[in-house]
């Protein structure tokens, strides 16, 4: 009895193996050329935000600085991955921080950058990607410095004074090295219009000055004649832009900050 129980628990299983159709249809694995199908990659989820197309920006920092000045630019692509810069400011107020005393008004001031940057490869899948990026600065500050020509003074007593103005000019050129990140900040239409431009760097700037030569009469051609400021300010850090004369000098200079882009076309 139980050789026939036995019997039928092995027969019933293989019996029913036989009546199934697709017992004889190969795995998926075992599909001659199944090693050589290609696989499609994973779709990108993010659109890559890189200013492939040209960018218009805004720095709202320039009008807050040293210097100040209303300031933009233009991004174009060059190649895959390369992009060229051009921003250019101009501001005819005075800064908000005090730099410079109140002997100087008529103050303007004259920006430029021009910017090459390489962003990272475009096959690397990232919604933020950095980029790396040389630029050359051009800076000029025009200002009328105020004085006062002193005449016949003697043991610290003038007969009389006269205003003097005088023409000074401050420029600096610099050189800089620089790393960057594009953020989007929102997405019109599937695609990010506006960016944030995230940007650090060093670099090195040479400045000058110039002032305009006085007349004959008002350069203190006495013994008894000479020049002073009226507007002494205690509390400005430097005179910027030489009071003894023309002077040069190199300083080192550190940039971070931000631009705020809208792209033109997709």
């Amino acid at each position: 009895m139980k050789s026939t129980l036995l019997l039928c628990c092995w027969l019933g299983p293989l019996m029913a193996l036989a009546q199934n159709p697709y017992s004889n249809v190969p795995r998926y694995d075992q599909v001659p050329g199944y090693k050589q199908v290609v696989r499609q990659p994973r779709p990108v989820l993010y659109e890559r935000p890189i200013p492939r197309s040209v960018v218009i920006k805004l720095n709202p920092l320039m009008a807050v600085g040293v210097d100040g000045a209303v300031y933009g630019g233009v991004e174009a692509p060059v190649g895959k991955i390369g992009a060229i810069q051009t921003e250019v400011g101009y501001g005819a107020f005075r800064s908000l921080m005090n730099f410079d005393s109140d002997t100087y008004t008529n103050k303007e001031n004259w920006r430029a950058r021009l910017q090459y940057r390489w962003y990272a490869r475009e096959g690397v899948a990232t919604s933020s990607p950095w980029y790396w990026a040389v630029e050359g600065t051009y800076k000029q500050v025009n200002a009328v410095d105020n004085q006062t020509l002193g005449r016949d003074c003697r043991n610290g007593n003038c007969a009389y004074f006269q205003l003097v103005n005088q023409l000074a000019t401050r420029y600096v050129v610099g050189a800089y090295g620089k790393v960057g990140k594009i953020v989007p900040l929102t997405r019109l239409n599937g695609t990010y219009r506006f960016l944030l431009d995230l940007y650090a760097g060093l670099g090195i700037n040479y400045a000058w000055t110039r002032r305009a030569p006085l007349d004959a009469s008002l350069s203190g051609q006495y013994p008894s004649d000479y020049l002073f400021s009226p507007y002494y300010n205690p509390l400005a850090t430097a005179d910027r832009f030489g009071k003894s004369g023309s002077h040069t000098f190199f300083q080192p200079d550190i940039q971070v900050g931000f631009t705020v882009g809208y792209r033109v076309n997709e």
